[in-house]
């Protein structure tokens, strides 16, 4: 059999990030008609399904589908009108504790997944937000970009996933593979190319069913 994984990577990706994902259709022709495929992915829009549905030639076969649903009753879903477009982070920042010293603890502080669309973007918000913490809050907020090493990655979502970092500001590096199941809240700081990159961003979110997550999506006026 052959699966594919994160299957919307084919719709995302296949027409410059990973253009190997556009030739998967080839595969057919090597594999034959008999050999079953699997796509799986969380989210799919009817556009995205077609695509992913003439890559992989599922019509040469019998085709099963199977959809689990994306309801998530445990998530609560927002829009906030940019009121500070300089720096919209000042509009969520009353989701951290109002006031905070050198006695507030680590734990005061939610599990917040900030998403940016830049690097240069998430490096301004973690000075913004190092700015607004006490002194020994600073370095729970930390940064997660494509350019950090491997080791540095995985260094980055272990912390996150032990609490030791409480807010990570992440670009979509932050996607696949993101298994934190306490993250309370799921910050979009831009409009999405897609339904589809929004539902995958806010799907980070309280992965964990007994805690309440909120999925917040700054919009501009």
């Amino acid at each position: 059999a052959l699966v594919i994984d994160e299957a919307h990577c084919i719709v995302e990706w296949g027409d410059d990030f990973r253009k190997e994902y556009s030739g998967l259709a080839k595969l057919r022709d090597y594999i034959g008609q008999e050999t079953p495929i699997l796509a799986a992915k969380a989210t799919c829009d009817s556009e995205a399904f077609k695509v992913i549905w003439k890559s992989l030639k599922f019509g040469c076969r019998p085709f099963w589908g199977l959809d689990a649903g994306t309801d998530r009753s445990n998530l609560v879903y927002m829009t906030r009108v940019i009121k500070n477009p300089g720096n919209p982070l000042l509009d969520v920042l009353n989701i951290f504790p109002e006031k905070m010293d050198k006695d507030t603890p680590l734990t005061a502080l939610p599990k917040c997944l900030f998403y940016f669309d830049t690097i240069d973007n998430c490096a301004t918000a973690v000075e913004t937000l190092r700015k607004y913490l006490p002194a020994h809050l600073r370095l729970v907020v930390q940064t997660f970009k494509s350019t950090l090493s491997e080791a540095a990655k995985e260094l980055v979502w272990d912390r996150f996933n032990k609490g030791e970092i409480r807010i990570l500001c992440a670009t979509d590096a932050a996607g696949m593979g993101c298994n934190v199941a306490d993250v309370m809240f799921t910050i979009l700081c831009s409009l999405t190319e897609s339904v589809s990159v929004l539902s995958q961003r806010w799907g980070r979110t309280g992965r964990n069913r007994s805690i309440l997550g909120t999925c917040i999506l700054l919009v501009p006026r």
